[in-house]
């Protein structure tokens, strides 16, 4: 059976990679070393790690994602972020290799919110839009009264026929929706009827 510990907590205030390897050698029954990266490797020389391991051996790794990539990991809105958290995941693979180890564990941290909240949430936005104009003979108003959809996050899960859209205040709206169904020939007073 193998024993690690949560390398994290080994490394304390002013200690550094080496300090925290060295701890785990005082420890009785531990045979194994779960390193993050990039921050257990940054700055440091693998060379020099792997030595200082000396006959602990490595599980494998975990891909964490800081600083930069508040907005997301893998699911970035900036594609050049989202290019190094998948560079990050590649050479995270090979430093495991190189180390012995096995296992990648992906920490997306930053894409849970984007999981658990935003796509099932945009996914109840764009069914309850369906239920509006179902057909293309169908007329409708699609109104999303929420500035995060203005966002690049929430815009690039637009469908196509969304990306033509006009931004209205509150105090502009109740207009923009009157002169909308007067240029498809219904009068006010006629809209006023069909909702009661």
């Amino acid at each position: 059976m193998n024993y690690a510990g949560r390398f994290n907590s080994f490394i304390l205030k002013g200690q550094n990679v080496f300090d925290a390897i060295k701890a785990y050698h005082e420890m009785d029954g531990i045979t194994h070393l779960e390193f993050n990266y990039p921050e257990h490797f940054a700055g440091y020389d693998l060379e020099e790690i792997k030595k200082a391991m000396g006959d602990l051996k490595v599980n494998g790794l975990a891909v964490r994602w800081r600083n930069d990539f508040t907005n997301g990991d893998l699911t970035n809105p900036d594609p050049e972020l989202r290019e190094r958290a998948i560079r990050y995941c590649k050479e995270a693979t090979d430093i495991c290799r190189e180390l012995g180890g096995t296992y990648i564990t992906l920490w997306l941290e930053n894409d849970g919110f984007d999981y658990a909240y935003r796509y099932p949430g945009m996914n109840k936005v764009l069914q309850a839009a369906g239920r509006v104009i179902r057909t293309a003979e169908d007329i409708g108003i699609v109104a999303l009264l929420d500035d995060r959809f203005l966002t690049e996050t929430y815009l690039r899960m637009f469908p196509r026929e969304w990306k033509t859209f006009e931004r209205v205040s509150l105090q502009q709206i109740e207009k923009k929706i009157s002169d909308f169904w007067e240029e498809k020939g219904w009068s006010s007073t006629e809209m006023q009827e069909i909702e009661k």
